[in-house]
């Protein structure tokens, strides 16, 4: 599929049963409403271009007359059966045009100059990123949220993120959920890997195994955490050492293929 240049695909799942949850229905509101903003700051700049790729779990024409009853030509609708978070990710990825890629959950928020946070990322370091990311905040708190020792600004070299993950008591430094990839790179990569809640940490750690990406302090990111999303009601310690070991392992191919140490090479 040809890649439109400069453009940022941001895809959304979209839960079973969500118009029938009046608090869901509001942090959807709030969400669309953020990247409506975003969009609209990035298109009247006329360098960069957003798509957004809306993937449901459900026929989404009842949701849609109350969401977004007439949505412009940049958004992207489908819509298939549940299959987990990175079913429903990757089928919205399948239609993604931009030549950057991102996920955006539809209860969280992109606050003011989120994509051009990326944006700029790729264009001052054209060639040389493959990923983007920025801090987070906690928007049930309201704070800064992340990990006590954070990157510097600037880039970040193949293999430091994944050295400070195994150094941390596998902690990442950067919040997987706030990164945009080279489109290229993430579908190089298999997209978001069915690893349960930990799909975001997998992917994010294979690519910053593979090349060079840059982390912002500015905010990327502001996220929910409350009783209706789809991993609230998870116990994210139940089969966590596995999930661990499968990150681990996936990081650790990708790094021996990528250097040519596979047995065929």
């Amino acid at each position: 599929m040809e890649l439109h240049p400069r453009t940022i695909s941001v895809v959304t799942g979209v839960r079973t049963g969500l118009q029938d949850d009046p608090e869901g229905m509001v942090y959807a509101h709030e969400a669309m409403r953020s990247l409506m903003a975003e969009a609209e700051r990035i298109h009247a700049k006329g360098r960069w271009r957003v798509q957004w790729c809306l993937e449901f779990n459900e026929e989404p024409a009842s949701i849609l007359r109350t969401l977004m009853p007439n949505p412009p030509s940049w958004v992207s609708i489908g819509y298939g059966p549940n299959q987990g978070p990175a079913d429903v990710h990757n089928r919205g990825a399948s239609r993604a045009t931009g030549s950057h890629i991102m996920a955006f959950a539809i209860d969280d928020v992109l606050p003011a100059g989120a994509l051009s946070l990326h944006a700029e990322a790729f264009e001052t370091h054209r060639h040389l990123i493959g990923w983007s990311a920025g801090l987070t905040r906690d928007l049930t708190e309201d704070k800064l949220s992340g990990p006590k020792r954070m990157p510097p600004a600037g880039l970040v070299v193949p293999g430091d993120l994944t050295d400070a993950w195994r150094r941390d008591g596998h902690r990442l430094s950067i919040h997987p959920a706030a990164v945009c990839y080279d489109t290229g790179l993430f579908f190089f990569l298999g997209g978001w890997s069915a690893n349960g809640i930990s799909a975001d940490t997998t992917l994010l750690l294979r690519a910053a195994e593979l090349v060079t990406g840059h982390f912002d302090l500015r905010e990327a990111l502001h996220y929910r955490k409350w009783r209706g999303q789809s991993t609230r009601s998870l116990d994210i310690r139940a089969g966590q050492p596995a999930r661990v070991r499968f990150t681990d392992r996936c990081v650790e191919a990708a790094a021996s293929f990528w250097r040519g140490n596979m047995p065929w090479q």
